[in-house]
């Protein structure tokens, strides 16, 4: 009799961890996705604000010279300031972006590891 509940227990215990083996699977590729979806906004986040940091330099760019042109005249064009790149401006804005979404992916990994202990 003994022989037999622990063989019902044995097979218990075997089809309760593959049911968490699925919800583990089930879990991870749900976490996945999200992932590749928390990535798509950065892209986007991450496109978004170099457009806007490429249209404030130029807007402060044309600022500068609109309030240095009476003074342009007496300098030859070897002296007129120097333009930041776009790809100083895109640096920064990806530089940016990847902090946060290390912010964002760590918070969610640490929730998903605090859900998965209960």
């Amino acid at each position: 009799m003994t022989k037999v509940r622990v063989q019902d227990a044995t097979k218990e215990l075997s089809t309760n961890a593959g049911k968490m083996l699925e919800n583990v699977t089930r879990l991870r590729k749900q976490s996945q996705d999200v992932l590749n979806s928390l990535r798509k906004v950065s892209d986007g986040f991450v496109r978004e604000e170099k457009e806007r940091q490429e249209r404030e330099a130029k807007e402060e760019l044309r600022k500068q010279y609109e309030a240095s042109a009476q003074f342009m005249t007496a300098y030859s064009s070897e002296h007129v300031p120097e333009v930041p790149t776009s790809e100083t401006v895109a640096k920064a804005a990806v530089l940016f972006f990847i902090s946060r979404l290390s912010q964002i992916v760590y918070n969610f990994l640490t929730d998903f590891k605090k859900n998965l202990s209960y």
